[in-house]
């Protein structure tokens, strides 16, 4: 028998897959229930993130379901897969360039933005 055979029946070959009228209709639960990003409170939730990951044992029950917003989806998502997040940038002043910063550093004034 090969590896990824026993691999695949010991359940860790291939990860569980949300997709179907099932998951559909319970990302439309969850994105009425919750219309506002659960994690920052601040943007309209897009997304259904599993609290616990199906990779960590997760399951796809309501209890274990919140809308987010793309940007705190991704970070979580990075978060639980051990991605470290790229450092800041560093602008022209020598200090980090907040997010969404169009600016890169400098200042508008100077340049008669």
């Amino acid at each position: 028998m090969s590896w990824r055979r026993k691999e695949f029946e010991k359940g860790r070959g291939r990860q569980r897959r949300t997709m179907g009228r099932k998951w559909l209709a319970m990302r439309h639960v969850v994105l009425v229930e919750e219309p506002v990003c659960m994690i920052c409170g601040r943007r309209a939730s897009t997304q259904v993130d599993h609290k616990i990951p199906l990779c960590k044992g997760g399951t796809d029950t309501r209890d274990n379901l919140q809308g987010v917003c793309d940007e705190c989806h991704n970070e979580k998502t990075a978060k639980d897969l051990g991605i470290k997040p790229p450092p800041n940038k560093i602008g022209l002043d020598g200090y980090p360039i907040p997010k969404g910063d169009r600016t890169n550093g400098t200042n508008e004034k100077e340049h008669g933005i």
